[in-house]
């Protein structure tokens, strides 16, 4: 996906000009219309102004950001993402009290369970993590030691494939095995114990994969690594961190950034358009009539705002 995202660079399809109520508009007609709009709320410091954009982890973005909310301190500011792939940094935030997002070192780990989590193929940061999960695979000489991957999983994805062990059951069972590794490490954890017995490991599941699992992690403490894939609920990412601090892993193999705050809060953007609270919508990258739910009935609730500008590739 990295390789191929060079062509958007080179697609003849993308916009190559300005408009206005869907009429060729010069750049300089749309930077004074853009000044018109500063000058507006300037005014009434941001009432009525609100950004839409895809959530990203840009340091520039989020420099602008603030020196926007500095200038418009009553401005609204919305994230809005078809497919999330950040639930481990929605549970790291809600553990920390405020917006991280976990920045995984798989090179630096002996020993990694993945929960769920097709870390080689399907999940944010691919590109990376194959690079570092290769570093742990490779042998100088004889008696080189290797990583170990353990794999929890439903379907049979590319880390599935590269597992040393792997444990193949219902994506639904996930956070009963979860519990149970967790369990097994964090045995005086009081929250981890009540969780693990109102999830009991299925029977379908030999306890032995368990015990082995969870005693190779606890061998490697500050060398191992649990991740969760984005398609788990929250109940697994949070175990995923607990675990990792109960191993010392934080610091060594996980770390977590500061990151720019921001759920997907599309629906309550939707309300506020409904009643007529959006003077100005600005829409920076997202396509939301095409990829919002469609209980939001977005197209009509956009069509509220009095003016709405956006800027994007197509």
């Amino acid at each position: 996906f990295a390789r191929a995202s060079i062509l958007d660079l080179y697609d003849p399809d993308r916009a190559q000009r300005f408009t206005r109520n869907g009429n060729d508009a010069t750049r300089e007609e749309a930077m004074d219309a853009l000044a018109a709009v500063a000058r507006q709320f300037s005014a009434n410091g941001g009432a009525g102004l609100c950004f839409l954009m895809a959530r990203a982890q840009s340091p520039s973005r989020s420099n602008l950001r603030q020196a926007l909310s500095q200038k418009f301190p009553q401005a609204r500011w919305f994230i809005h993402e078809p497919v999330d792939l950040e639930g481990a940094g929605a549970a790291a935030s809600d553990l920390a009290g405020q917006s991280v997002a976990p920045y995984y070192k798989l090179d630096q780990a002996r020993v990694i369970l993945s929960l769920d989590c097709d870390f080689v193929g399907a999940e944010a940061d691919t590109h990376r993590h194959c690079r570092n999960f290769a570093k742990g695979r490779k042998i100088a000489k004889p008696g080189d030691p290797m990583n170990r991957l353990y794999a929890v999983e439903g379907l049979f994805t590319l880390t599935g494939f590269n597992a040393d062990h792997r444990l193949r059951i219902p994506a639904s069972q996930v956070p009963s095995v979860a519990a149970a590794i967790a369990a097994e490490l964090a045995p005086n954890n009081a929250a981890i114990k009540q969780l693990a017995q109102r999830l009991p490991l299925p029977a379908n599941v030999n306890p032995k994969w368990i015990t082995e699992c969870a005693a190779d992690l606890a061998a490697h403490k500050g060398a191992s690594l649990v991740l969760a894939g984005y398609r788990q609920p929250p109940a697994v990412q949070a175990l995923a961190h607990l675990v990792n601090e109960a191993l010392g892993n934080i610091g060594k193999t996980v770390e977590f950034h500061a990151v720019e705050p921001g759920k997907d809060n599309l629906a309550e953007l939707a309300g506020l358009l409904q009643a007529n609270q959006v003077n100005t919508l600005v829409i920076l990258g997202c396509n939301p009539v095409y990829s919002a739910p469609a209980a939001l009935n977005w197209e009509a609730a956009q069509r509220k705002a009095k003016q709405v500008i956006r800027l994007g590739y197509y």
